[in-house]
């Protein structure tokens, strides 16, 4: 796949494709198949005599029992890993899948993330980032990317970008973002560490913020997965209104979502802009982690929660995860973008895994088992292959519009040169 996949986009032995490996889950439908070879289906070959297949043929309440018994053992979901060249002109395609009965990763899972990067090596692909959604599996990879820099740049007060130490972690923004809104409307979020500090009034907001639709301010379990609503919640407009109106510390939390929401999706702003928006919305974070970090030292038992337990819902602006992994997912994209040419951030995330998800499920059409999966799978790698122009727009997934191409490094004019 991978010799064909360089032959075919002309991509000379001696020169290396630099990419991001993306990896998530999706479920499918499960598709049991019982007959005199056995059973389908099934994460193994489950084997069945003659007796047991009449009785299953002919009892349906045995055959659910059966079903029941090894419900652990269904194929339901998969893993799939896709490659997504930094560049444009190359199409991202998938490498790889691995059956699953659950959608939960594993360190079977991460294994196999290094694997492929190692094997990808000798073909002289190399992996750059992984990115992925915040499945608490990948926290020890956050957590040691995280701390390969953050100490560095709190210290010496600048942004290390120069050789990475470990592989670069991207945990996809819209996914952190789509978290944050959530949290923001199911918690009382406090700009500060203890009960005392002040809090975000979510209801003043929708009085401020009075165009926005409804949903917006939904926190039904639903409305979880809509990218559209962070990227609406959080947009420009928003920040300057909060900021005009004097409420600072909703603007506080508004600050770094914007930052970035502006810098990989805006067109037309210049490649330094977009650094310094990214630049900016880190050191937020860092400062951010340098206050948390004094306050925990100084008044560590009246610290706030970090999540909700319960009734109580009084909880600091970020846990710790969130904070690891959008600042990880920041760094990367400022190392990436600095070291590349024309990186495109979208590239640098689980979106176009999404976009293959949504393309493939249309082709699917209403069968969507891991089978059927991994068939139009195959079709779209060879649409990939052969320069193929086929799309399929009406694909329900991620947000069409967003991710941009970091280009024109030598542009000089800044955005708030008037201001």
């Amino acid at each position: 796949m991978i010799v064909n996949y360089k032959r075919e986009n002309s991509i000379i032995s001696t020169s290396k494709l630099y990419c991001c490996l993306a990896v998530d889950a999706l479920y499918f439908k499960p598709d049991i198949k019982v007959g005199p070879n056995g059973v389908q289906g099934f994460l193994e070959d489950i084997h069945v005599g003659q007796k047991e297949f009449s009785l299953y043929s002919h009892d349906i309440d045995f055959f659910i029992s059966f079903v029941r018994e090894n419900w652990s053992k269904v194929i339901r979901s998969g893993f799939v890993f896709q490659i997504n060249p930094l560049f444009v002109q190359f199409k991202p395609f998938v490498i790889h899948i691995i059956q699953s009965s659950h959608g939960k990763a594993s360190k079977s899972i991460i294994d196999m993330l290094y694997e492929i990067k190692n094997i990808l090596h000798n073909h002289r692909i190399e992996i750059v980032a992984f990115s992925f959604d915040g499945d608490n599996a990948y926290s020890n990879m956050n957590q040691l990317f995280y701390d390969s820099f953050i100490n560095r740049m709190l210290k010496k007060n600048f942004i290390p970008i120069g050789r990475a130490i470990s592989i670069r972690i991207s945990p996809d923004f819209l996914h952190i973002i789509k978290r944050l809104r959530y949290r923001l409307l199911s918690c009382i979020i406090h700009m500060g560490f203890n009960i005392n500090s002040q809090i975000i009034n979510i209801h003043q907001i929708q009085k401020v913020l009075k165009n926005m639709p409804p949903i917006v301010y939904c926190n039904a379990p639903l409305t979880k997965m809509h990218d559209s609503l962070p990227l609406k919640l959080f947009s420009l407009n928003n920040f300057l209104t909060l900021f005009e109106k004097k409420l600072f510390h909703e603007s506080a939390f508004w600050f770094p979502i914007t930052l970035c929401i502006v810098a990989m999706s805006n067109k037309n702003i210049g490649y330094q802009n977009r650094e310094f928006l990214l630049e900016t919305a880190i050191w937020f974070l860092a400062y951010y982690k340098k206050c948390y970090d004094n306050f925990l030292i100084e008044h560590e038992g009246e610290i706030l929660r970090e999540r909700k337990y319960q009734n109580e819902k009084d909880v600091l602006p970020y846990t710790t995860q969130i904070l690891i992994e959008f600042t990880n997912n920041i760094y990367t994209n400022i190392s990436l973008t600095t070291k590349y040419d024309n990186v495109d951030v979208d590239r640098v995330s689980t979106g176009p895994l999404e976009h293959t998800f949504g393309r493939a499920r249309i082709k699917c059409k209403n069968f969507h088992t891991i089978n059927k999966f991994i068939q139009s799978i195959g079709e779209l790698n060879e649409q990939a292959l052969r320069h193929t122009s086929e799309e399929i727009n009406d694909v329900k997934r991620r947000s069409l519009n967003f991710g941009v191409t970091f280009e024109d490094k030598g542009e000089e004019e800044l955005l708030f040169a008037s201001t």
